[in-house]
């Protein structure tokens, strides 16, 4: 992750799935990276990409902007988690 050129744009994260109700794990993730972390409300949105994909590959919708606001829809975040400089790289 470090390595990654792209990873120094990064500036805040939005964290999804399962762990995304774990407070103890958005933390851990905000203090490794140094960056914040903000789990969103609806763990599923993860899930919801990859039916988006799955839909979009086999043709039952034609453009992706079909999907956004019906299928796909923002997340607000719950709350945001700030690097405390324990544990960051």
């Amino acid at each position: 992750l470090f390595s990654c050129p792209e990873f120094e744009k990064v500036s805040a994260m939005k964290i999804d799935g399962g762990m995304s109700g774990n407070r103890l794990f958005s933390q851990r993730l905000a203090d490794f990276t140094g960056r914040e972390g903000s789990p969103v409300q609806d763990s599923e949105t993860t899930v919801r990409g990859v039916a988006a994909i799955a839909l979009l590959g086999a043709g039952a919708v034609g453009r992706p902007e079909e999907l956004v606001g019906t299928f796909l829809r923002a997340s607000a975040a719950k709350e945001t988690f700030s690097p405390s400089g324990l544990g960051a790289a």
